[in-house]
């Protein structure tokens, strides 16, 4: 008996509301920079952040600001970003996208509806949501509180509210044969908090500080295109597991991330900035139910028990290095570079594996249904093998303060993809290299140097997708590449912010 599931498809990703208002900085803030000072600067802040975001850039340098400050600022990013399949190779033999009596020929009308459907699959994975968030960050140096403090020290932190607070966390899960871009698509809309402590260790000479973030406990739905179909034990060959649609309820889990930095001003003209980042990673470990509906004459709705596990969110370890430079009273010049160690990304891919319950299944490895008197079988699939790279982003800023009330300030970063280029045809990831570019100005409205001031920070940001070809497919049951495929990405972000900020 051959069974159709009928489910709605689900594309968008869906909000999965946090329990808990703090996360980890692995969100948008972390790809595109925060606050709009230390975007306008390319990033390459960890050695002059001047902000309570110094709690994840360097927790150091929350010890050298001498005034309280507080700010409440916007900033969006709006992707362009296009995935076009050059070479479908064998892709349409992938489970999900495969058409029954396609064959192997070319240029038929079934053949053309598998390649339009692989094709959509791409473009929904290259359909990523605009990131905006609302943020607001603190700098409270300890003397304002206790002026018998013993050493200059400083407390600070930001929270950051993503897509101006409609949601405070977005998740969409992936399964192996889906396309997904696993190091930057999952999760842009993800709230944050940081907290973070520096402190004077050698006056005017050396700072040290410490930080955390948290990540969220959060409860939702995510969707997975789950293969099941009916089993015949005596016909195995007949009814191989298709594609249908399941909706699971899910809980993540809880984490801490440590951050350290130390700041060392060993000329009045220099500043030299060391900063860890720890990893951060949201993972899923749990038993589920898919719920079904298949259509056995009339709709039918059975639960499907499954093994569910896999990352929706992760971070390497991060070391960063920075040098700040200032000739002049009015001039700042900032080098810095980030070491990210990616070595240990593959069982951490954004995507999640399945595993039919052990307890459910029978002899003949399916699941018995009594109510339906029928057994089913799905397909368990793994987390996919992927080649990655540590990475090196190096950048740059420099700011002018001119004497009037006006900084100008620019920036510039390039950041390596994690995932080589050469996939060997056995995952469906995708990646880019890309350069971002980066203006801005700061408008003093009042007070002076020596005294509380007023700021607005405005910038303008802009990312170039270094265009590449992925080589892209899903491995046999031994491992080899039975789906060779080519898919170019390319494209653009664009964006803006701006930023108001109160000394006291």
């Amino acid at each position: 008996m051959e069974i159709q599931a009928v489910c709605k498809q689900l594309s968008r990703t869906l909000p999965v509301l946090i329990a808990v208002l703090a996360s980890a900085p692995a969100a948008g803030s972390d790809l595109f920079g925060a606050g709009s000072r230390n975007i306008a600067l390319g990033g390459a802040v960890s050695a002059t952040c001047d902000d309570g975001n110094a709690a994840w850039y360097n927790p150091a340098l929350l010890g050298a600001i001498p005034t309280p400050r507080l700010a409440l600022g916007y900033t969006g990013m709006f992707p362009s970003v296009d995935a076009t399949v050059e070479d479908f190779g064998s892709l349409g033999q992938v489970a999900a996208y495969r058409v029954e009596g396609s064959g192997s020929g070319s240029g038929g009308p079934a053949a053309t509806l598998t390649g339009q459907a692989l094709q959509d699959a791409f473009d929904q994975a290259a359909d990523l949501d605009a990131y905006s968030a609302i943020g607001v960050h603190f700098v409270l140096p300890l003397q304002s509180l206790f002026p018998g403090f013993p050493v200059p020290a400083g407390f600070g932190g930001s929270f950051i509210i993503p897509q101006a607070g409609t949601a405070l966390a977005a998740y969409s899960s992936r399964t192996p044969t889906q396309p997904f871009f696993p190091s930057w698509n999952t999760p842009f809309g993800q709230a944050r908090i940081q907290f973070g402590l520096g402190v004077e260790a050698w006056k005017d000479v050396l700072w040290l500080g410490a930080g955390t973030s948290v990540h969220s406990t959060a409860a939702g739905e995510v969707v997975t295109l789950t293969p099941i179909a009916t089993f015949d034990p005596a016909k195995p060959e007949q009814n191989q597991p298709t594609p249908s649609n399941a909706s699971t309820s899910q809980g993540l889990d809880l984490s801490i991330s440590p951050v350290a930095g130390l700041l060392v001003k060993p000329v009045k003209w220099l500043k030299v900035g060391l900063a860890y980042r720890g990893e951060e990673e949201t993972r899923i470990a749990m038993d589920v139910r898919a719920s079904m509906v298949l259509n056995l004459g009339e709709p039918v709705q059975i639960d499907l028990p499954y093994v569910m596990s896999g990352s929706f969110a992760y971070k390497p370890h991060r070391f960063a290095a920075a040098l700040a430079l200032e000739p002049a009273d009015e001039l700042t010049l900032s080098l810095e570079g980030t070491l990210g160690l990616w070595s240990t990304f593959s069982p951490h891919v954004q995507v999640l594996s399945f595993k039919v319950a052990d307890s459910a299944l029978d002899e003949y490895g399916a699941v018995f249904i009594d109510d339906l008197g029928t057994r089913f079988r799905a397909t368990s699939e793994p987390l996919p093998v992927v080649s990655v790279r540590d990475t090196l982003i190096p950048a740059a800023g420099v700011e002018y303060r001119f004497r009037f009330g006006l900084d100008l300030r620019g920036g510039y970063a390039y950041r390596p993809s994690p995932l080589n280029p050469d996939q060997g045809h056995v995952n469906m990831l995708m990646d880019n290299s890309w350069h971002q570019v980066s203006l801005g100005a700061g408008l003093r409205l009042s007070g002076d140097a020596q005294g509380p001031r007023t700021v607005v920070n405005l910038h303008g940001q802009g990312v170039l997708l270094v265009s590449r070809y992925n080589r892209v497919g899903a491995p046999d049951a031994d491992g080899a590449s039975m789906a060779g495929g080519l898919v170019e990405s390319s494209g653009w972000m664009g964006g803006f912010g701006v930023e108001l900020v109160r000394e006291f």
